[in-house]
């Protein structure tokens, strides 16, 4: 099953999940490596040609013309306003978008799959299946959901970002990875809104994920005594 017609059978697929949790950031640890091994790197599961921005875009239908050009990025507040819209129209299959996001990283670039170690053993067939999935997707949506309901308070916001970058070098996971998931974050809104989205919300949310992604990634730079492949 092709993750692009998988939407119409989440809602049984994704019965069991809590949505009561809001530990994300401490229980994002649960897909973490844990056996020691050396980071995965870029090359490993992705060209640097892959990585290119543009590249993704082309791929996912999303216009590349509307990248942020400067950094670090400040959202509009025409751009809060939709951001906080649109997430709200999609607030209650929101967490089946979070599984279509994984699904569609892990068929484009299958090598990603293996930063996680719940999952990499798990088939594409009975992957969309698989709670560890379900409740991964759910914690990430969910923290989107904190840093929109956070826009207005960039103390907030910059806490939680720096808190879940630093986690994520601490996981290993090469940054490149966080500028795919955002990007792909934002195919899938892009789809699920269809009519209902234009040029000024793509352009919003390619802003937001750009948001995201710099300030993970300059947090997971602070510490330069191991660092990861760009």
């Amino acid at each position: 099953m092709s993750a692009g017609s998988q939407l119409n059978c989440f809602q049984a697929a994704t019965c069991g999940v809590n949505t009561d949790s809001n530990d994300d950031l401490a229980n994002m640890e649960d897909l973490k490596s844990t056996d020691g091994r050396p980071a995965l790197t870029a090359n490993d599961y992705l060209t640097d040609e892959e990585f290119a921005l543009p590249v993704i875009c082309a791929k996912l239908n999303l216009d590349a013309g509307l990248l942020p050009k400067i950094f670090p990025i400040q959202l509009t507040e025409r751009q809060k306003h939709i951001l906080a819209v649109t997430f709200a129209s999609l607030r209650q299959n929101i967490a089946e978008i979070g599984v279509v996001v994984f699904m569609r990283v892990f068929e484009a670039y299958p090598y990603a799959q293996q930063i996680f170690d719940l999952l990499k053993n798990i088939s594409q067939d009975n992957l969309v299946h698989s709670q560890a999935l379900k409740s991964h997707a759910f914690r990430v949506v969910g923290f989107v959901e904190k840093c929109i309901a956070r826009l207005h308070r960039p103390d907030k916001l910059d806490a939680i970002l720096t808190n879940l970058g630093q986690k994520h070098r601490q996981w290993k996971v090469p940054p490149g990875y966080i500028d795919l998931l955002g990007l792909q974050f934002v195919a899938a809104m892009k789809s699920c809104l269809d009519q209902q989205w234009n040029a000024e919300t793509e352009e919003a949310w390619i802003a937001m994920f750009g948001f995201i992604t710099y300030h993970m990634k300059e947090a997971m730079k602070m510490d330069e005594q191991s660092p990861l492949p760009l």
